[in-house]
């Protein structure tokens, strides 16, 4: 599986509305992802000082992780979402990350994706 930065360089030079391959380009940066998010929570439990750090992330990891919560929220479904969401908690002020998750509870996915592109204009 390609990495992240390929599949995210992928997409994003792809032309939209997404046709042939290319349609799996999301998918495969979810996936990618999720393998990330899996090592990085794995690593979290492990410490041995008991206290859960995350480790400060660049801007361009950030907006990644943004990037694949737009897409998540563009497929309505919370189960998608939720786990991107704890992933960039730590990322993200408090009042914009509980603004998101109070929309997905909600189930205002425009209202998520209108907040989640105007967190990526700061990246």
């Amino acid at each position: 599986m390609p990495g992240i930065a390929e599949v995210a360089q992928a997409l994003e030079a792809a032309p939209f509305p997404l046709t042939g391959g290319d349609v799996e380009l999301p998918s495969q940066l979810h996936k990618a992802l999720q393998i990330v998010f899996s090592s990085i929570k794995t690593l979290a439990e492990d410490e041995p000082t008991g206290r859960r750090t995350v480790a400060p992330l660049d801007r361009s990891a950030v907006k990644t992780m943004l990037e694949a919560l737009l897409e998540a929220i563009d497929q309505d479904d919370p189960d998608q979402i939720e786990p991107l969401l704890e992933t960039l908690k730590p990322h993200l002020e408090h009042s914009d990350w509980g603004q998101l998750m109070d929309q997905v509870d909600s189930f205002e996915f425009r209202e998520a994706e209108a907040t989640t592109k105007e967190l990526l204009k700061q990246y």
